[in-house]
């Protein structure tokens, strides 16, 4: 037994260490490493590195075999497509969206349908629509979809045409789902019977991790608060199914084994309801080893029984490693079973109170460095949060799942259960709101160095670890080993300090003070639209527009995240060109967050903005500003009356310099205003880079204008397959023929411009 709790843990390593070199490295030169180390621990007869080694190869062998491969389908248009649904459909933005099975190719899609039917799994839909496939990030820091999802074998994306509308064919479920199916469909519909509209999709997150129709404002309010693990089903989903699984095994018989079966039999049927997920998974097997060692009278080992669930989930799909939910999951575990014991003997804290802080607090410690890493938020009040609202919550699944339970039977005995569940889980939303909400009670920060975080957890296990002298220490003569010892201990706890803080300065220092001394100019992919990002060599912050979208809110779902990744909490400047969508809507969600100093606006933006902070300024004509050391701006709009009204014609045109190196940023303006532009008396229109005016549309295409610009490289920021032929063919023949390189934001991503006002590097893509 001693000898298997120490080869489990070693092989979960291993077979991490195996999948992560296949992953991120070259396969056969990770094969060829393992078995040199392998060979070397042979010859020094070191059996855990022998494993360790053996292990390390099996795991990079078994993700070559066991990762989905690319099918190599051509992008196009399917005239007549069957699609099998294969998960629960959900709505988002007015329209349905699920994981579906191309029947006669055998490939799974994620199913895009424009308008809300009536539909779930295991049905057979018949449509037309276009094949795309997935595209990977295109700004700094964003979400990698295209990973996300081939790790799940999809590859494609496919958008149902309204005409002909989709029709449901057949449903394809077996007797056991469709069962299951039933289940939960009684228990949903006994969940929006006993509860208002969002108390139930509340009540639905918590209970099956239903998390999709839970709106974004909600979401981040649980976030903030620290305690939006209830709608991942994990630990604490399981730990109270289990209590419910005591109490009633308890009532039925003292034999151990009925006992034991009936818990174990609560977790089974929990775990398909919810479609076991990988906290699922992992907290699953843990609770099934334990209450087996339990009920058998033998000590549970919990770091074995965690490898244990790590290496089911790895053999069952390796890419499970890269999950965020699989790495916060066993990160919090990690923290109970390693950093709390350690804090309790430190502190002596022996009360129950005492005791459930420092049980709240170790998960969320051994879990802040990669909820930095991935959404840039850190809760300050998540410790006090999870022992207020915790067990509330705790109590709505407990009632929750016994109203499905009761809903099978009838709605009647049923809403018994609901009703004050829905009454629980108020109070949870109530307590995030206002916990979420305090002042201070969250904050944004940087998205630090990929480097840092294991440094972060390295620091961890040096300030709270525990120190194994060496034989050869334990035997030196005179009191010599205390005195090693000591020294040890210090260094130690000085290393893990120095390791602690260093995360934490690359989380806390403001972006602005980031790479200093070079002038920074981001052309941010938001589709077809414009957000261009400045940061001066001083620190000075510009924001130019913000994009926007009549399908969802660019502003704070693209430019705030990058925003936040880059640690940039406020700006200097904003500025508003002109009050069209794809380039207004977003930049008025980000001053709502993140607040400038100064505004300057076009004609006819104050009043699409609203209520702004700050200094506000209305350009009229020409007007230079002032930012410290070399960097020179001038913005410049056609006198008021100019056109008619305002929009493209009206747009802000601002240069940015910086030494010999100079942008040119020209908004949607057409040819009628660079004309006025080029009329203006003693104006320098010269520039290294120009963003191309209106999304390279011919409209705004004037030999004239380039040639007076002359610029070496030129922006076009323009959305992938827009609907306005943007940019023109007759654009990009002609900049070509001026020798200006193209850099386009839906081909190349997010463009971005570092300089120190000689020289340029030029950078594309995330």
């Amino acid at each position: 037994m001693v000898i298997i709790d120490r080869i489990l843990p070693w092989t979960f390593i291993g077979l991490a260490i195996g999948i992560s070199l296949a992953e991120w490295g070259n396969f056969w030169w990770s094969i060829i490493l393992a078995v040199v180390i392998a060979f070397i621990a042979l010859r020094r007869q070191k059996p855990t590195v022998i494993l360790l080694a053996v292990i390390t190869v099996f795991g990079a062998v078994y993700w070559d075999w066991a990762h989905p491969r690319h099918p190599g389908l051509q992008e196009g248009y399917l005239i007549k497509a069957r699609i099998l649904v294969l998960e629960r459909p959900y709505s988002e933005n007015g329209e349905m969206r699920f994981t579906g099975l191309l029947q006669e190719e055998g490939v799974k899609v994620r199913v895009f349908l424009p308008h809300i039917i009536s539909l779930k799994k295991g049905d057979l839909l018949q449509a037309s629509g276009s094949l795309r496939e997935i595209r990977g990030p295109s700004n700094p820091g964003d979400f990698n979809y295209k990973e996300y999802w081939s790790h799940r074998g999809v590859f494609y994306n496919f958008l149902v045409r309204e005409q002909p509308p989709p029709r449901v064919a057949a449903n394809r479920l077996g007797f056991g789902e469709h069962l299951l199916s039933r289940l939960i469909d009684r228990g949903q519909q006994a969940i929006r019977a006993g509860m208002t509209a969002e108390q139930a999709v509340l009540m639905e997150g918590m209970l099956f991790g239903f998390q999709d129709e839970i709106s974004r404002e909600q979401y981040a309010r649980f976030q903030q608060s620290g305690i939006v693990h209830i709608f991942s089903v994990s630990g604490f989903h399981v730990g109270f199914i289990v209590l419910i699984g005591v109490w009633v095994a308890n009532r039925l018989g003292r034999k151990k084994p009925i006992r034991l079966l009936t818990v174990l039999t609560l977790i089974m049927l929990y775990g398909f309801m919810t479609g076991w997920p990988a906290p699922m998974v992992r907290a699953s097997v843990m609770a099934s080893l334990g209450l087996t060692a339990h009920y058998f009278g033998r000590e549970e080992d919990l770091p074995s029984s965690l490898a244990a669930a790590g290496i089911l989930l790895l053999l069952i799909n390796p890419a499970n490693l890269f999950e965020i939910s699989f790495q916060l999951s066993f990160l919090a575990t990690w923290g109970i079973i390693y950093l709390y014991p350690r804090w309790r003997d430190k502190t002596g804290w022996q009360y129950p109170w005492e005791r459930a802080v420092l049980l709240s607090l170790a998960p969320q410690v051994a879990t802040l460095p990669l909820t930095a890493y991935y959404f840039n938020l850190v809760s300050l009040v998540s410790v006090v949060s999870n022992l207020l609202l915790i067990n509330v919550a705790g109590g709505a699944i407990i009632l929750g799942f016994l109203g499905v339970v009761a809903a099978q039977l009838s709605p009647v005995p049923a809403s018994v259960f609901m009703i004050p569940a829905g009454f629980l889980t108020a109070l949870v939303q109530w307590g995030s709101n206002l916990l979420g909400g305090m002042p201070g009670g969250f904050l944004w920060v940087a998205q630090p160095a990929v480097w840092t975080v294991p440094l972060a957890y390295l620091g961890m296990v040096l300030l709270w670890g525990k120190i194994t002298i060496p034989t050869a220490v334990v035997n030196l003569p005179n009191g010599q080993t205390g005195q090693i010892y000591l020294l040890m201990d210090r260094l130690r706890t000085g290393a893990g300090i120095f390791l602690i803080l260093l995360f934490a300065a690359s989380l806390l220092i403001p972006g602005q003070f980031r790479s200093p001394g070079a002038l920074r100019v981001v052309f941010l992919d938001v589709g077809q639209g414009d957000a261009v990002f400045v940061k001066t060599p001083q620190g000075f912050t510009i924001l130019v527009d913000g994009g926007g979208s009549d399908w969802f809110d660019v502003g704070r779902e693209v430019v705030l995240p990058y925003l936040r990744r880059q640690g940039i909490r406020s700006l200097d400047l904003a500025v508003a060109t002109h009050p069209h969508t794809d380039h207004l809507q977003g930049l008025k969600s980000v001053l709502e967050e993140c607040p400038a100093r100064m505004v300057v606006a076009g004609e006819g933006c104050l009043e699409e903005l609203g209520e702004i902070g700050g200094e506000v300024i209305l350009l009229q004509g020409l007007r230079e500003f002032s930012l410290s050391g070399r960097t020179k701006v001038w913005m410049w709009v056609p006198e008021p009356g100019s056109f008619a009204e305002p929009g493209n014609e009206t747009s802000v045109i601002l240069k940015i310099a910086e030494g010999e190196v100079s942008f040119l940023l020209t908004g949607d303006a057409g040819v009628k205003e660079l004309e006025v532009l080029m009329a203006e008396p003693g104006l320098d229109l010269s520039a290294t880079v120009l963003k191309l005016p209106h999304h390279g549309s011919r409209h705004s295409w004037s030999d004239d204008f380039i040639e007076r610009v002359d610029p070496d490289y030129g922006v076009i920021s323009v959305g992938l397959r827009n609907p306005f032929g943007h940019p023109s063919p007759e654009v990009l023949t002609g900049t070509r023929e001026k020798g200006v390189r193209i850099f386009r934001t839906d081909l190349d991503g997010t463009v971005t411009f570092v300089t120190r006002g000689r020289d340029i590097e030029i950078l594309t893509g995330p």
